[in-house]
């Protein structure tokens, strides 16, 4: 998404040079993952989705982490967004290494419900 026009992105520049990807606007849009059918795995198995993000990051990678969790949850699943604070995108992840971490114990709720 452009951080302006809140758009898809349709042309990239690289080391100065422009060039597209070759997407309208249209299709830039119908692309965008808040467009995509949430997943449906059966009344069984009710969709659920979290977004675990380090708060370093972009403000627009966090944006369109929200706006996907968002969008999933105005479509009946059930959504979580938490941001860690002080962590990036390879440090958000630490949690996982320790088994009495909250996000070990929310990953075995996830997997206990399939």
């Amino acid at each position: 998404m452009d951080q302006t026009s809140g758009r898809p992105v349709a042309s990239v520049a690289v080391r100065g040079r422009v060039g597209s990807v070759r997407w309208s606007a249209s299709s830039s849009a119908e692309s965008s993952s808040t467009q995509q059918p949430v997943p449906d795995r059966g009344e069984d198995f009710p969709a659920a989705a979290r977004a675990v993000v380090g708060g370093d990051e972009s403000s627009e990678f966090l944006r369109q982490s929200a706006t996907i969790v968002r969008a999933w949850g105005e479509q009946g699943v059930t959504t979580r967004y938490e941001e860690i604070a002080g962590a990036n995108h390879f440090t958000v992840i630490a949690p996982l290494t320790d088994p009495a971490s909250d996000m070990c114990a929310r990953l075995k709720q996830l997997a206990e419900q399939i």
